[in-house]
């Protein structure tokens, strides 16, 4: 049994089988998710305290999947610090991995980051690529929900045009963002499936950082007016400790070879992140 411990908001603690077992339905009042040879499907997502966790959480099931966290808790999340052993490892990397030379990169491409971000995300995907499998690997692109977000750029905006001030907006930056469910719905599909190796879960359109703003301010439009003044630019021009890659378009052939799912497109989720954040500021969150 591995030591390690595990813990509900600052007051409950587990071992690590407790948490397994926590995952499996027992001891908790949920039914288990039992397949017909009797073995229980599920699932530990380790560190899902972040912008991806919850929607991972949903599109596995709440009554399947246990999310865990090291440095920042989250709702209804166990603090849990091990090294799990005989679990299948999927590695949650970015579209950072690439340079932006150029439009659409493929999982064949030969990933070159000019990032740190995407740097270290190279190197997890190196180590976990030299093990033997069973493993996967998803690049993700530049996530986006159309729920007020705190974390999401689309929020951000809206937050923004209620104030005085600048939004600087690169024009000359493309990438396939994805919703956050949707991306999370892939990975579940990938898991339930037992996909192996390496895949990109890119949204639909590339599209230039200007399309979702403008999707956003002409929603924006409909509840208030504007008080920012957009301006386009370069990213070149926007101030940062390093230079940003100009396109991280992903192709996502792989996956839609094997799945097929369709997933929602930038504009849509952009123009629904904006009822939301007003309902979300009527509501006093």
């Amino acid at each position: 049994m591995i030591e390690s411990k595990a813990r509900r908001g600052n007051d409950v603690s587990a071992t690590f089988d407790e948490i397994a077992i926590l995952a499996q339905g027992h001891g908790s009042g949920r039914k288990a998710d039992v397949k017909p040879d009797g073995k229980v499907t599920s699932v530990l997502l380790l560190g899902a305290s972040g912008f991806l966790g919850p929607a991972l959480r949903d599109a596995f099931g709440a009554e399947r999947a246990v999310m865990t966290h090291l440095s920042h808790s989250g709702e209804g999340s166990l603090f849990f610090d091990a090294c799990a052993l005989g679990i299948m490892p999927m590695f949650v990397s970015s579209d950072a991995v690439f340079d932006g030379s150029r439009a659409y990169w493929s999982e064949d491409d030969e990933p070159i980051p000019i990032l740190t971000n995407g740097r270290q995300k190279l190197e997890v995907e190196r180590h976990l690529a030299a093990l033997p499998p069973p493993w996967i690997i998803v690049r993700l692109p530049k996530l986006i929900s159309p729920e007020r977000n705190a974390r999401c750029f689309l929020s951000g905006w809206a937050e923004g045009l209620g104030r005085r001030g600048r939004i600087l907006c690169g024009t000359d930056q493309h990438f396939t963002s994805a919703a956050v469910p949707n991306a999370a719905r892939a990975i579940a599909q990938l898991v339930q499936a037992r996909a192996l190796g390496l895949y990109h879960l890119g949204g639909s359109e590339r599209l230039s950082r200007r399309a979702p703003l403008g999707a956003v301010l002409g929603e924006y439009r409909k509840f208030e007016k504007p008080m920012t003044e957009v301006v386009e630019c370069s990213l070149r021009d926007i101030p940062v400790l390093e230079p940003r890659p100009l396109d991280t378009s992903l192709r996502s052939d792989r996956f839609k070879a094997d799945f097929g799912t369709p997933v929602r497109v930038a504009g849509e989720v952009a123009r629904a992140a904006v009822p939301s954040y007003f309902a979300a500021q009527d509501g006093g969150k």
